[in-house]
């Protein structure tokens, strides 16, 4: 009877390792991280545990005013698709789709040069004194766009802006009137002076005489 000691059963059981299937010999778990960039969403997010062997399946949608630009699987791209099937998974992967926001630019001329300019309520900075000034980066849409100077009056107006495109406007301002002057009369005052009169009554004494008639007492004497 032959007796198989331990270390000759060590070369058997090596070759008997080689021959198990690798993913027999791989995790139950696998960690797929997914993430997207402002202007979208990619579900699932975040770091998603992934049964191995099984074959999760991606979604990207785009917000408003965005489109899809890429999504990238292990860091390569793979174009603008809409949802990514991964392939049956053993091993750790990343995934992540990236977004555009859809943006045109405006380009302002203006007479006088220099004039400020605001899109939406928004200061954006002044037309150049060498030529018009571009603004990029504006969503598509209907904007508001202001132009002011000093001494002119405000001009405004509608600009549409397409994705990739540039939009250009050229504005002439119109000198402010200047404000109508009314002139102030000062009301005159007439003083008028009234020399008082005095009047002097003058009472002319009378004089009062008086007249004594002498009486003559005649005396009769008889003899």
């Amino acid at each position: 009877m032959r007796i198989t000691t331990w270390k000759n059963s060590i070369p058997i059981i090596i070759i008997l390792l080689m021959l198990i299937p690798a993913q027999a010999c791989a995790a139950d778990f696998y960690t797929i991280s997914s993430s997207a960039t402002a202007g979208g969403t990619i579900t699932p997010s975040g770091d998603i545990p992934v049964e191995a062997g099984s074959t999760p399946v991606f979604y990207i949608s785009e917000g408003e005013g965005y489109v899809l630009q890429a999504v990238y699987v292990d860091q390569k791209s793979i174009g603008p698709v809409p949802a990514y099937p991964f392939p049956p998974v053993y091993d750790d992967h990343t995934i992540l789709a990236t977004f555009r926001l859809l943006s045109g630019s405006i380009t302002v001329i203006s007479d006088p040069r220099g004039a400020s300019v605001s899109i939406d309520g928004v200061y954006y900075g002044t037309t150049w004194l060498g030529g018009g000034a571009r603004f990029s980066d504006i969503p598509v849409g209907t904007h508001t766009l202001l132009l002011t100077y000093e001494g002119y009056q405000d001009w405004t107006t509608e600009v549409i802006v397409e994705d990739g495109k540039d939009t250009r406007v050229q504005a002439t301002l119109i000198p402010a009137t200047p404000p109508t002057t009314t002139a102030t009369t000062i009301p005159t005052t007439t003083v008028t002076t009234t020399i008082p009169t005095t009047t002097v009554t003058t009472t002319k004494p009378t004089t009062t005489v008086t007249t004594t008639i002498p009486t003559t007492t005649v005396t009769t004497t008889k003899p």
